[in-house]
């Protein structure tokens, strides 16, 4: 530990996690004031019938509830906005939301928005950008995935620029995160795979930032060691304790990484994320995408980190004992492999006629990527050059 670093933890959201919690939604959402609600989902998740006790909670605490089934894919800030003036016409003193990424993102911004006046977009580009927090916000995860549910933090798509932007602030935080591993049963195995991928690059990042401190490193490994322990069984069986501990070890993932900040597979990832969206480029799901970015990323951070090898071996379930750090280092690089293949993890980017230093220029340009290492930030534990970038990047390519 660096004594010399000044570290900062905060956790603003309170989570209740168990079997069949979902039936306390009504009752803790009373007990913090909620009386009237704004309830967000996707159409996917309204018809699959897996919210019927977070409604009956509801009506059985007396909170009346409308509901809004139609939370686009990636929603943008016109969107959110949309949903804003829905809320504030209904009257609503609180926002729910019960899916995966997109469907929080759309909760977050909708409870911050519909405490303020203006757009969306005017609340982006800095810490606390807003003169109102956010509305009393309850969010159920339907996937284990990103894990935003306890993020103070929320990433959305900027219509104009199709660049992502991000709302940040103590007072955005989400009051309340129900855990419940039963809404986990109707997930589509793609999306499960997609979602838990995020959620373990979330905690690899974290672990490995120059941010990390002892409570993130904690936290970190042990999300490590769940997700690695039971993401095969969740994805492919009905096993409710293996979703349950993949549901906590993915939420643990972003306590983690929501306090260190993210990495280099992120960053990459955002990079990716603008450029099929602004050439028109056939999309490919953000979990997915870190399947084939967190290998070349993590291979290219561990020589930096010797101190870290090993626990991080430990917490994927590689044998340490008379290892050495590079066997070490194998090990970690193959229990990963391992898992991506067997979850049936793409292992190349779809898109043909990108190249490696079209990537890397188009993410200075933006930027997202700086070539000067002393602006890389503490999340990059390890700097770079462009020569550095190309050499991750053409193992992310597929063949021509």
């Amino acid at each position: 530990m660096n004594t010399g670093v000044v570290s900062r933890f905060s956790l603003p959201t309170e989570i209740i996690y168990g079997v069949n919690s979902v039936s306390m939604l009504g009752s803790e959402l009373k007990k913090l004031g909620g009386k009237k609600a704004f309830f967000l989902t996707d159409a996917g998740v309204s018809a699959s019938g897996i919210l019927e006790k977070a409604y009956a909670a509801l009506n059985d605490a007396g909170i009346p509830f409308t509901l809004f089934d139609k939370v686009p894919v990636d929603p943008t800030d016109k969107d959110i906005d949309g949903m804003v003036s829905a809320a504030k016409k209904e009257g609503c003193n609180c926002v729910i939301g019960a899916g995966g990424g997109s469907v929080i993102v759309a909760t977050k911004g909708a409870a911050l928005g519909a405490n303020n006046e203006g757009r969306t977009i005017e609340y982006v580009g800095g810490e606390d950008k807003y003169p109102n927090p956010s509305l009393l916000c309850a969010i159920m995860p339907t996937t284990a995935g990103s894990g935003a549910e306890v993020s103070k933090g929320t990433t959305i798509t900027d219509s104009r620029t199709k660049k992502k932007a991000r709302l940040l602030g103590y007072r955005h935080a989400v009051r309340l995160a129900i855990l419940d591993p039963t809404l986990l049963t109707t997930v589509p195995k793609a999306q499960a795979v997609a979602s838990g991928v995020d959620a373990l690059t979330h905690a690899i990042e974290a672990y490995l930032s120059e941010k990390a401190s002892p409570l993130t490193d904690c936290v970190a490994l042990k999300s490590i060691e769940m997700m690695m322990g039971s993401f095969r069984q969740s994805v492919f069986t009905i096993d409710m304790e293996a979703k349950g501990q993949m549901l906590l070890g993915s939420t643990m993932a972003n306590v983690a990484v929501s306090n260190a900040t993210i990495g280099l597979s992120h960053i990459l990832n955002g990079v990716l994320t603008y450029i099929y969206e602004k050439r028109g480029l056939e999309p490919m799901s953000y979990g997915m995408m870190h399947a084939v970015l967190l290998p070349p990323t993590l291979e290219f951070n561990l020589v930096a980190c010797e101190e870290k090898v090993t626990p991080l071996a430990q917490a994927m379930g590689v044998i340490t004992h008379n290892k050495s750090l590079s066997e070490l280092r194998e090990g970690i690089m193959e229990s990963l492999d391992n898992l991506l293949t067997d979850l049936g993890a793409p292992s190349k980017l779809i898109w043909k006629d990108l190249s490696a230093e079209d990537i890397v220029d188009t993410g200075v340009q933006m930027g997202a990527l700086s070539l000067d290492r002393a602006k890389q930030g503490v999340n990059v534990i390890r700097k770079y050059d462009k020569e550095d970038l190309v050499a991750i990047l053409q193992k992310t390519l597929p063949e021509a």
